[in-house]
């Protein structure tokens, strides 16, 4: 028997909408369209398996992302991460994802590694000694720990 998928897409999809025109009064007269961003994507990635996403601009490989980091949810479809279903068991979810995107850089960029640690440990609940003990765990597994430091 194959082992469980560590990342399952089964049909997912996910629309937004676009307003355009003149912004008149309540935005009367303004022009809304539907924009789909995934249209019933599905795939599986494998315990261990490296998996590239790439695309064009506007392929919708951010919005897949966030729809299985729980940032956004789907419309339609099934995701689930570990066997965690996307938009049932989003803290379970969650515990088991880092995630940076691009956008994100210019706050992120102004802390060190280990501060961009705890601050990713505190949104998790993980806060004073018992994070600074998986942080350093963290750090040395990286190659990144600083023998006989203390932490700043």
């Amino acid at each position: 028997m194959p082992p469980t998928p560590s990342i399952t897409v089964q049909e997912l999809s996910k629309s937004f909408l676009e307003e355009c025109g003149p912004l008149g009064w309540l935005g009367l007269g303004q022009e809304r369209r539907v924009i789909p961003a995934l249209n019933r994507i599905s795939l599986d990635v494998a315990p261990g398996e490296v998996f590239g996403l790439v695309g064009p601009n506007g392929a919708g490989k951010t919005t897949l992302l966030k729809n299985l980091s729980t940032l956004i949810l789907p419309e339609e479809g099934v995701a689930q991460i570990g066997g965690f279903d996307v938009v049932r068991n989003l803290r379970e979810v969650r515990r088991q994802l880092g995630l940076m995107l691009e956008l994100e850089w210019s706050f992120y960029a102004r802390l060190s590694g280990r501060q961009n640690l705890a601050f990713f440990a505190a949104l998790d609940d993980l806060h004073g000694a018992e994070a600074q003990e998986r942080i350093g765990e963290i750090l040395k597994l990286a190659g990144l720990s600083c023998s006989g430091s203390t932490p700043p």
